[in-house]
């Protein structure tokens, strides 16, 4: 564009030489059009400062200078616009070029204007020379006091692009310094503009490599044929910013998960200028939070599902019940007499046996169904989609058969069994944790009747389930009291009808009174253990009192 402007006003130039020597006053309006345009085409290239367009912007001042000084001469225009023109030429050297172009600048006019004016006095109008003296000495001046001008302006245009560059400078800096970030600048249609060290840390191309080629490379095959890389900086570009997670490839042809953020970049205007792409190798991030997540909803001993896991899972199969498309069943399972072998063999041994037991339950349920491990001894099976309630009570027989098979541990066999109890959806309130509670209280029904055994739920279950609870708490409560007591009965001898001894009987009165049956609580206090305390302190008890009798009859 400057260069056709530049031979446009050559060649108006060169027409006017040949013309007769009094041109019309319409061509010196044409010559001080295309100078002046000129001058403002040039000066346009201050916002996009190339050395190629400096270099023809600056010629086309000095062309434009020795155009305009021979049209003034001439007559064919005024000095004023003359003198406008060159203050214009003055600015345009001293922002560009610096105090030495502007200068040279006014030096440049006096000579092209002295030159303008020989050539007039010898070959174009010799009759007219002294005509230009005052315009030449207003010009002069006029340049003097714009020079002036120019240095205030200049200081000022050099403290803000000292400033600017500064800025860039630092910001240059900072983003060559980062090495976990990948910082990448992007032109409008995606091609790599900029590259910091940490870009090549995570994608493995140098700067050289990678430079003009589009992004596009850094997504896989088929994300590139599916159009991703241009839907990303479409979006990027129509809502300004975009924050995303997908595989990326390295130059070595490897993946990794990214976190990509890509903000579009405009000028004032609101032109697009490009993007600005930051990327976050979050692989090894990821990992770690699948493992927490893992630990947190697994056993670490077995690696089952864990209590929070299956009431998860319950709830879905519940919800799913809701709307009648399955029957899901609970089976709550706990291992008899598994404490003596813990204590006997060392938890090791205890350890290696639930995780048998746990193999053992996997492979005897399908794959859909869920195994947990709730605690201690006891596991949960969630039968997802069991066809009847047969079907469900056939799966909890065959767990009890697995798990009562021989369990080889290091120099020892081991023999356990199980008590299982069942609970079915349409039984529970939409809790998964009455669900829980039901299967649970069928499972204390189940060891209750001496263990190994299969128990489905039932509505009366939970009253007893909820008295042998109480009956627990109490007894704990009377161990910790003086509630627990003994009485003797006397044993008479059949021949002799004498007292040949005594029997003691435990007895148990609640604080309010009431004697609670033996009956009631000792299956209760042998099922929880209590049993052991409370027969070390019945011994000491009837001891004590032997003692008294044998003490008084002396």
């Amino acid at each position: 564009m400057l260069a056709a402007l530049y031979a446009a006003g050559a060649t108006v130039f060169v027409v006017w030489l040949v013309l007769p020597p009094h041109p019309d006053e319409a061509l010196g309006e044409v010559i001080v059009g295309l100078s002046a345009t000129a001058y403002v085409v040039a000066g346009l290239v201050w916002w996009r400062p190339a050395r190629v367009s400096l270099a023809l912007a600056r010629v086309s001042v000095f062309f434009g200078q020795l155009l305009i000084s021979l049209a003034v001469l001439a007559s064919a225009v005024p000095w004023t616009p003359y003198a406008l023109v060159y203050i214009w030429a003055v600015l345009f050297s001293y922002h560009y070029l610096g105090r030495r172009a502007a200068l040279e600048q006014v030096l440049f006019a006096i000579v092209c204007y002295a030159a303008a004016l020989v050539a007039m006095a010898a070959w174009l109008r010799p009759e007219s020379p002294e005509t230009a003296v005052g315009p030449f000495a207003v010009t002069a001046l006029t340049l003097v006091v714009t020079a002036f001008l120019a240095g205030w302006l200049r200081d000022a245009r050099d403290a803000e692009w000292r400033l600017r560059l500064g800025s860039e400078e630092r910001f240059r800096v900072l983003v060559d310094q980062v090495t976990d970030l990948a910082i990448v600048m992007l032109d409008p249609v995606g091609r790599v503009t900029t590259w910091n060290a940490g870009a090549e840390a995570a994608k493995g191309y140098r700067s050289e490599e990678i430079i003009g080629r589009s992004f596009a490379v850094f997504f896989p095959p088929e994300d590139v044929a599916a159009g991703t890389p241009a839907r990303l900086l479409e979006e990027a570009g129509r809502t300004g910013r975009v924050v995303t997670e997908g595989i990326r490839v390295r130059r070595d042809g490897s993946t990794y998960l990214a976190h990509v953020t890509v903000t579009a970049l405009r000028d004032p205007a609101g032109k697009l200028r490009g993007f600005a792409k930051v990327l976050r190798d979050v692989s090894e991030l990821r990992r770690t939070q699948n493992l927490l997540e893992h630990r947190a909803l697994h056993d670490a001993l077995t690696g089952l599902p864990n209590r929070t896991l299956l009431l998860d899972r319950i709830r879905h199969a519940l919800d799913r019940a809701a709307r009648g498309d399955v029957l899901p069943a609970l089976l709550f399972v706990d291992l008899d007499r598994f404490k003596p072998i813990n204590d006997t063999l060392g938890h090791h041994a205890g350890d290696a046996l639930l995780r048998e037991v746990g193999r053992r339950l996997v492979d005897a349920v399908r794959p859909a169904d869920t195994v947990a491990r709730l605690g201690g001894d006891e596991f949960g099976i969630l039968l997802d989609t069991p066809h009847t309630r047969q079907d469900a009570v056939a799966i909890a027989d065959r767990v009890r058969q697995a798990v009562g098979q021989p369990v080889t541990l290091p120099g020892h066999t081991a023999y356990v069994e199980a008590s299982v109890g069942i609970a079915f959806a349409e039984e529970a309130t939409g809790e998964p944790e009455a669900l829980l509670r039901d299967a649970d209280a069928a499972m204390y029904t189940a060891k209750a009747a001496g263990g190994d055994r299969v128990r489905i739920y039932s509505g009366d279950m939970t009253a007893a389930v909820g008295a042998r609870v109480r009956t627990e708490a109490g007894l704990r409560r009377a161990l910790a009291g003086d509630e627990l007591f003994v009485v003797y009965q006397p044993i008479f001898g059949v021949a002799s009808g004498e007292v040949t001894g005594v029997e003691a009987l435990l007895r148990w009165r609640t604080p309010d009174g009431t004697l609670v049956s033996p009956a009631e609580f000792i299956p209760v206090a042998e099922a929880t253990r209590l049993i052991l305390p409370i027969g070390r302190r019945v011994i000491r008890q009837v001891c004590r009192d032997a003692a008294r009798w044998d003490a008084a009859r002396s």
